[in-house]
């Protein structure tokens, strides 16, 4: 993509699936060790994912626990938090 005078790239760049420390360092706002997706519904690529975890991986009770982040990670079953993640990671490192 081209910005001006930036040209960005979503190319890998070695970051891998987000460890579960990332969302909760991000959305659990009542330190119960799970993200809600109340919590996390400021973000549209995160929520989605989560969703995607807690209906996929989860129990589908709207929170995903450590234990369904895991399973969505290793069965990939929500891609698309991987690529949401990374991409930001990607923009951080590119500015």
């Amino acid at each position: 993509m081209v910005a001006g005078d930036s040209v960005y790239s979503l190319e890998s760049l070695g970051v891998g699936w987000p460890p579960f420390a990332e969302p909760l360092r991000l959305f659990d706002q009542n330190g119960d060790g799970q993200v809600s997706l109340a919590e996390a519904e400021k973000d549209s690529s995160w929520l989605g994912s989560l969703r995607g975890i807690d209906l996929h991986s989860g129990n589908g009770d709207g929170l995903v626990t450590a234990e369904e982040y895991a399973s969505a990670h290793r069965s990939r079953t929500v891609q698309c938090t991987v690529c949401a993640w990374a991409a930001r990671a990607t923009l951080r490192l590119l500015t």
